[in-house]
């Protein structure tokens, strides 16, 4: 054999699998999968783990993690921990821990005390999310599994998730989410807040009705549904005894659903939610956690189930552990149809806001444009351009409140927004952005910008930068100016544009708001016709 069918000859390296586990630690539980990760669409999970837990209890009814639950918790992740090193030991793999908390732990007010004891106790350090990023990952594990079902890619589709301690609701609409919010209605909230010792069952039963249409009320004013919907319950850990008394099959490797049923055959459901904790146990064998989860879950989604006269009802077996795992296959990055998901929350926020659309897209493309040009040697990724163009298109929002300082309103409007798709960080950051389009440039005295990191600081400084530019070129609104080629020349970024005469008012403003732009990147921004020699 040849040197040359040697090298052909020999086999191909096959990257082993990525041993992976991930923590929720819940209201009610605290839970874990293990699972390999192969290829993007390969999520192997090889156990799970559940142990009750009572931060929910704790944080809904005094607004603190008690000692003793934290030393319990401590307990759980210990044992968890050690489960998970087992697995690494069978296989010879490392094995990494991602664990985060939800609105249980993110509301105590020790819940930095809770972490350290923590992480001092286990080494595992737990991440509270905030609602916008469990929405993300919700509907990552959705669209992942779900995305052939052809009822996701036309008409409204309402997604409900109730949990311990909210009510997440994501609207779909003809394949695009464009409404994602979350409701202080969750199973074990309102049992903590409702009972008392000295009140019957009834009566909680009762209070928990009127909570429930107090919460639709809110729902009705938020969630724009302006057709009935497919209703998808998620049900995420509620037990197959449940889904079977449902009229459900069991869920299969790969298949979330387990079960699409016309709304009379779901509404049995409110049988099931009208049983007492005991008899829920007795009848479908579930625990005493489980029972006191189950009624006021199942009741929420009959009551969205008839508010918004839905024909047809999906049940969905995904969590936020399934749609951690898809993340980390991603390894965080947004594919092109999530990025379309971010862009279109930002467009209905901006109409929201009755946003002069010509002028925002045009300025965006134009800071995009401008991107493109100095990314490649200042450390800038096709994630900061999604930022920059979701701060482009919401930049003026602000003139919604008044036009004077609009570009401070325009930055309390976004921060106080919830971006589909855009972390708490991420929606910070685009604010900022959106802060310095004009006037003044970050300064010391701005404690919202001096409050970041270096590289947090640096992003802000290189988007709002370009925004700046591209925004000077659009000073006249009329998206006269289009950009056909860039010339650099030492210390000089020319603007190669299209012949549109009079360019005074653009180089006014250039001169104005170009400043930023140099001191970031070390180049001073000029305008010349595209006739001019060498430009690109």
């Amino acid at each position: 054999m040849s040197a040359a069918s040697a090298r052909r000859a020999k086999p191909v390296a096959v990257r082993p699998p990525r041993l992976i586990a991930v923590i929720d630690v819940g209201a009610s539980a605290i839970r874990m999968d293990i699972a390999e990760l192969g290829g993007p669409e390969d999520v192997r999970i090889l156990d799970s783990l559940a142990r009750s837990a009572s931060l929910g209890r704790d944080t809904f009814n005094a607004g603190r993690i008690e000692p003793e639950t934290t030393e319990a918790c401590v307990g759980i992740l210990r044992d968890f921990r050690q489960a998970a090193e087992e697995y690494a030991g069978e296989t010879g793999s490392p094995i990494s821990i991602r664990a985060v908390g939800t609105s249980a732990l993110r509301e105590a007010e020790n819940r930095d005390a809770f972490l350290d004891r923590v992480f001092i106790a286990t080494g595992i350090h737990v991440e509270p999310i905030e609602e916008p990023e469990v929405h993300r990952l919700t509907y990552m594990a959705l669209h992942r599994l779900m995305g052939d079902q052809p009822f996701m890619k036309r008409g409204d589709v309402l997604v409900a998730e109730v949990g311990g301690g909210g009510t997440k609701m994501l609207l779909i609409q003809d394949g695009f989410v464009t409404c994602s919010e979350t409701f202080r209605l969750g199973s074990l909230r309102v049992r903590e807040a409702l009972e008392t010792d000295d009140e019957s069952e009834a009566h909680t039963e009762e209070a928990l009705g009127r909570q429930i249409e107090r919460t639709l009320d809110q729902i009705r004013r938020t969630v724009p549904v302006k057709r009935a919907p497919h209703l998808v319950a998620v049900l995420g850990d509620l037990p197959a005894t449940l889904m079977s008394a449902l009229g459900a099959g069991p869920a299969g490797a790969g298949r979330p659903f387990v079960g699409a049923l016309d709304v009379k055959t779901f509404m049995r459901a409110r049988e099931i939610a009208e049983k007492s904790e005991s008899e829920l146990v007795r009848d479908y064998g579930l625990s005493p956690r489980e029972a006191a989860a189950a009624g006021p879950a199942l009741m929420t989604y009959v009551s969205l189930a008839r508010e918004f006269r839905v024909k047809t009802v999906s049940l969905a077996r995904v969590d936020l552990r399934l749609g951690l795992l898809f993340n980390e296959v991603m390894r965080g990055a947004w594919t092109a149809h999530f990025s379309e998901q971010i862009i279109r929350s930002a467009l209905a926020l901006g109409a929201k806001y009755a946003f002069d659309k010509p002028h925002a897209l045009h300025v965006t493309e134009l800071a995009v444009r401008l991107l493109r040009e100095v990314a490649s040697d200042h450390n800038l990724e096709p994630r900061h351009e999604i930022l920059l163009r979701v701060a482009g298109i919401l930049h003026d929002i602000g003139a919604f409140v008044s036009s004077r300082s609009h570009h401070k309103h325009s930055s309390y409007l976004i921060a106080s927004s919830e971006l589909f798709g855009l972390t708490t960080r991420d929606t910070a950051l685009i604010a900022l952005v959106a802060r310095y389009h004009r006037r003044s440039p970050p300064a010391p005295s701005h404690p919202e910008f001096v409050r970041l990191d270096r590289e947090d600081r640096a992003l802000v400084l290189q988007l709002s930068a370009v925004l700046r530019v591209a925004d000077a070129l659009d000073r006249s609104h009329s998206q006269r100016i289009r950009i056909a080629g860039f010339l650099r020349t030492g210390d000089e970024l020319s603007l190669g544009v299209e012949d549109v005469g009079d360019l005074s008012l653009e180089r006014v403003a250039l001169e104005t708001k170009g400043g930023l732009f140099e001191t970031v990147y070390g180049m001073r921004v000029t305008l010349r016709p595209t006739v001019m020699p060498g430009i690109r």
